[in-house]
Parts: structure tokens; sequence; C-alpha cells
């Protein structure tokens, strides 16, 4: 039992040096012991496990021969070594050990005898004489590096090289089973408990080392937090000192560290937000809140207001005395000065909406105003003129010139077309001032109401009339109405001066938008003046040639629009012209747009 104690030791502080090396494969007098110590180890597992008899003694005998051989290599300058072979160094040892107890495992029956008349025969004495003195000189190596260096290993190792060397020596007193045989075994079992004790103080101490270092570490990342947070940081006292605060709080309100730390917060506070923040830290000393949030206001050193966000929370020494606040400060300033502008900002729009809206006001009031002066004030001066030269004519006709009479004729032409001219203006206004009802319609339904009541009026006209199928729409019925009216009119004159003509309304897809078209082969256009021909009383056909007044597209144009639709143009001379239009409005937008 007690052998086997001693191997199990052995290899343990054997194990323990090569764990705790440096691992810089450099060979030195801590690996020489550790080389000892595995032989031991090793040979005394086969001396524990032999049957009694003379082996049994020499495996023991043996072990403490090659471990104190191999404690010489102490007296070895140190040196560095291969890896590979530093690394075999204890396989080897091992390998060797396990070589000389098989090789005395078979050479039991020509060994000498262990024991004669209860005592150790002389060569076995002499091999404990021997170890002894290895040992006791190891011991010597390490008591000099302990005095020379003061590392505690070296007085414990050579504390236990001297005690197995005590052992050795004592070997030669002891008879079998007596008391000093089981006095020197208890030397050896106290020789590695005085290491293990060691061991123990050394773990105790290297787990201090890493939870100081861990410590230190973390007490590091703190601080790097909070020196380096991109928000400003501080300690505060329950009387409302700051404590400790970081970079970037100085930052923000201008203070250095120091004249900081000779302040309290509700220095720097505005007044309109103390009362406020007081009331909070109230609330937390008396444990009413655990943290609190708000927006406040700090004094710059330079006496300009920063706008801040406040985090707060409370760190309690115990259950009843409060240690300190923890403040996380966030600059605002930006924020604040760009919800401000934008709020003046808003102030500014909604007064220029507000203007604007007045001058549409003012506009449409003088549209109205002009309106009701060209309903009313021009047509009566023109009904006037045009009435008079009539009477003139039916009165005095035979007593007037032909001259006369055609100057009479001209004035009452020139008075009448003034008054279409009006009434076209008059249309326009409306239908560009008109409140919208749109639906879904059918266009097409709309379109041959119109063609058949074109047809009605000339019936003589040789005309191929084309609408096509599923021409509906989302617009204003009355609107669009006017629209058609107008393309197809035109379509219907100027396709007069031809025999046979051809008149088409139908719609096609492009893009994924519903284009609708009116396509005429009459008298065209040249696409050279294609800009013209949607702005007011500008005609590319004479009056001569075709009657109108150059308003008809106009209006197409601005309904359209009000549609949020497009309309375009295109023509030949005498090969027919075709206008195209979209219709932007749904039911989505127009829904939006009333609101």
């Amino acid at each position: 039992m007690m052998e086997s104690v001693v191997a199990i030791l052995s290899l343990l502080v054997a194990f323990f040096i090569y764990k705790f090396d440096e691992g810089d494969s450099r060979f030195d007098r801590y690996h020489a012991l550790a080389l000892s110590l595995i032989a031991i180890g090793m040979l005394s597992f086969f001396h524990a496990a032999s049957p009694e008899h003379s082996v049994f003694v020499w495996l023991y005998v043996m072990g403490r021969i090659l471990g104190s051989l191999l404690l010489l290599s102490l007296f070895l300058p140190e040196r560095q070594l291969s890896t590979p072979i530093f690394r075999a160094l204890p396989y080897g040892v091992i390998g060797v050990s396990v070589s000389i107890a098989v090789a005395l495992l078979f050479l039991s029956m020509v060994l000498p005898a262990s024991e004669l008349n209860r005592e150790f025969n002389i060569w076995e004495k002499w091999a404990n004489n021997l170890s002894a003195l290895f040992f006791f000189l190891g011991s010597l190596v390490f008591f000099r590096h302990y005095r020379r260096e003061y590392q505690d290993a070296d007085f414990y190792f050579g504390a236990l090289l001297l005690l197995l060397s005590s052992a050795s020596f004592y070997f030669q007193f002891s008879h079998l089973w007596d008391g000093a045989w089981w006095y020197w075994h208890f030397i050896n079992v106290c020789a590695f408990g005085l290491i293990l004790y060691y061991y123990i103080g050394y773990f105790d101490e290297q787990k201090k080392q890493w939870m100081e270092s861990k410590i230190d570490e973390e007490r590091i990342k703190f601080v790097a937090t909070f020196e380096q947070a991109a928000v400003g940081i501080a300690h505060v006292a329950p009387n409302g000192s700051w404590l400790r605060v970081n970079h970037k709080l100085c930052d923000i309100v201008g203070y250095s560290r120091e004249e900081l730390l000779a302040l309290t917060f509700q220095d720097i506070t505005h007044p309109d937000d103390l009362q406020i923040d007081m009331g909070y830290v109230n609330e937390m000393l008396m444990r009413k809140r655990t943290s609190y949030k708000m927006r406040k206001r700090y004094f710059h050193k330079n006496g300009s207001i920063v706008w801040i966000d406040l985090s707060v929370t409370l760190i309690w020494k115990d259950e009843s005395t409060p240690d300190f606040f923890i403040a996380v400060i966030v600059d605002v300033g930006e924020e604040v000065n760009a919800k401000e502008a934008l709020q003046t900002l808003n102030a500014e729009l909604e007064h220029k909406v507000f203007e604007r809206t007045a001058a549409l006001q003012n506009t449409y009031d003088e549209m109205e105003a002009f309106t009701y002066s060209v309903s009313h004030d021009l047509r009566s001066p023109l009904r006037a003129t045009d009435g008079f030269s009539q009477a003139l004519l039916e009165d005095y006709g035979e007593k007037l010139d032909e001259t006369a009479r055609d100057y009479l004729s001209r004035i009452r032409a020139a008075s009448q077309k003034m008054a279409r001219l009006i009434d076209d203006l008059l249309q326009l206004s409306r239908q560009t001032r008109t409140d919208m009802k749109p639906q879904t319609i059918d266009l097409g339904s709309m379109a041959r109401k119109i063609t058949a009541e074109l047809s009605t009026q000339e019936p003589e006209r040789a005309i191929n009339i084309i609408i096509g199928e599923g021409l509906n729409a989302y617009a204003d019925p009355h609107l669009m109405n006017v629209v058609l009216t107008n393309l197809l009119d035109n379509a219907w004159k100027y396709t007069s001066l031809h025999s046979h003509a051809v008149i088409e309304f139908g719609s096609m897809i492009e893009n994924g938008e519903i284009i609708f078209y009116v396509r005429d082969d009459g008298a065209g256009f040249d696409m050279a003046y294609v800009d013209q021909l949607f702005k007011p009383f500008h005609r590319l056909h004479s009056a001569q040639e075709f009657l109108g007044n150059g308003i008809g597209l106009t209006m197409v144009n601005r309904i359209i629009k009000r549609h949020f639709g497009r309309v375009w143009a295109q023509g030949e001379v005498e090969k027919g012209a075709t206008i195209y239009f979209t219709l932007g409005l749904n039911s989505k937008n127009q829904s939006t747009q009333e609101h």
C-alpha cells in the first residue's frame, strides 16, 4: 500500500513539473528532477505489484538507483533541446524503467537474496547509501538556487530530495515489516506530501493571480468603455456631486474633468428642468422607481444651452444605503435644432401656403368677376352693335350703296365672331373650374351617341365610323363628354373635303398603360407645327378651309391634365391625324387628392 502511494505521488509530482513548465524546451533542474521521479514512480509500481521474494526489494532498490542517477543531470549546464528530444525524455525514462522491471522479473531466480536473517543484504544497503548520497547532492543544488534566487519551488524540491536521501540512508537499519521499515516509508510519503502542500499553495496562488488578472482585464475594459464611449457617462453621488466623468461628457458641457468634478449636476442644469430632474432623483432614493429618462438642458461652460437625453440608474451599497447614480448623457442638440428648424420651416411653408391660397382666391374672384363682366358687360355692346347693324341694313339698306352695306355686313360678322369667342372662353373657364365627380364610365357608348348626332346633322356624308369595345375608364363623365365631342367633331370636320372617310375611336396597351386614340384620314397637319396644336387660338388651317376658333384642343388638353393624363398628336398632311390621350386618374389617387 505504501509503495503504491509513493509511486502515485512520484508520478503526480513529475506530471505537475511538466504541466507548469514554460514550454520553451529548455532542460533545467526541474526537468532532471521530473525524470528522476518518473523512474522512482514506475519501479515503485512494479515493487508494489510484485510478490514478496528477492525481486520485490530489488525493484525498489533499482528505482532509487535509477532515479538518483538521473538526478545527477542536475550538475549538467542548462541547455536548449530540440522539441522532439525534449518531449521524448519522459517516455524514454518510462521505457527504461519498464525494461529494468521486466529484466529483474526474469532474473529473479539468479538475484542474490534480498534478506538474510531478516536483514537486507550488503548490496542493497550500499545501493541505497549511494542513492542517498545522490539525493543529498541534488538537494544541495536546489538549496543553492534557493539562496541565490529565493524561489519557493527550489526550497521545497530541495527538502523533497533531502527527505528521499534520509529515507534511502535509513533503509539499511530497517527490517521487513518492523517499525523502522514503516518509518522510512513514512519519510517517503512525508517527502511527497511536502511537495503536494507546495503545489496546493502554488495552485491557490495561481488562482489568485488569474483572478487578479481577470479583474485587471475587466477593469481595463471598463475604463476603456467608460472613457471611449460615444456618449457621456458619469457616476454621481446621491447629493449630486460628480464622482467620475468621461471625456465625452466633458466635451458636451465644455468643462475639463477637474472643473466638472468640483461641481454638481444641479449647478449646470437649466432651472426650468431642475425641479423635474430632482423629483425623479428623490423618487429613486425612496425606491419608488429604479431608473428614469428625460430630455433636459445643461448650461455649457460658454453659457450656451446644450440639449441632452438623460438616462439614470441607482446603485445601492446595501438595502438602505444608496451608493451612486450611473448617468448616460446623449447630446441631442443637433436633433433639437433640426426639429426647431423644421418647425420654423413648416410655419413658413404654412404661411406661404396661406398667402398662395389667398392669392389664388383673389385670382379666382377676379376670374369670376371677369367672367361675369364678359358674360354680361361685353355681350350687351356686341348685341347692340349687331342689332343696330342689322336694323340699318333692314330699314335703310335701299338708301345705302353697296360699299356701305358691305361694311355693315362685316361689322355684323365681326360682332358675331366676337360673341362666339366669348362663349368659347367662358366654356374653357368653366371646364377648368368645375368640380370633378369621377366614376367608371363607358367611353365607347359615349362616342356612339356623339357620332350618331353628327350623322343626323349631315346624313349625306359617307363616313365609316369604327368604335372599339371595352373602352372603360375612371373619369368625370361630363368632362370626358367634352373631350370626345371636341375630338370626334374635329375628325368629322377635317374629313369633310373627302368623299369617303374613316373615323376610329379605340385603345391600346403600351408598357402597361391604356392609351385611347381618335384617328381620321382627313386633312391632317404638318408635324413641324405639332407644338402649336394645343395652344389656345392657334389653328393649323385657315377659317376659309374649316370653321373653328382654335379653342377645342386646348380644352381637351386641360381636361386630360386634370385627370393626371397626357395628350399628344401625330399627323401627316392629307393622310389624316391621330389624337392620343391617357387617363392617370384612378379611385386610389382620387381619394388621396380629396383628402
